[in-house]
């Protein structure tokens, strides 16, 4: 079987999970940012999510760097193409 026939399932599944990955962390950081907000919460729990709160922002600040690097890549990879 060819190398492309394989190669392109995986990455549209990985695209796939990573796009998943991104949609939860976008709702639990609503959720969070509903429940740090509440000024009936403790200042334990607030503090509490405040760090699941910046955990998740930095888990979501990596995937927009990934999706950052590959528009970088087929950027370039464009570039080469329409030089030729």
């Amino acid at each position: 079987m060819e190398l492309r026939g394989l190669t392109i399932p995986y990455s549209k599944n990985k695209a796939k999970k990573a796009r998943e990955k991104e949609t939860k962390i976008q709702k639990k950081m609503e959720k969070l940012e509903k429940l740090i907000s509440n000024p009936a919460n403790t200042d334990h729990l607030t503090r509490q999510w405040k760090t699941e709160y910046i955990m998740l922002k930095d888990d979501l600040c990596l995937l927009y760097e990934n999706k950052a690097k590959g528009a970088n890549i087929r950027l370039l990879q464009n570039k080469l193409n329409l030089t030729k």
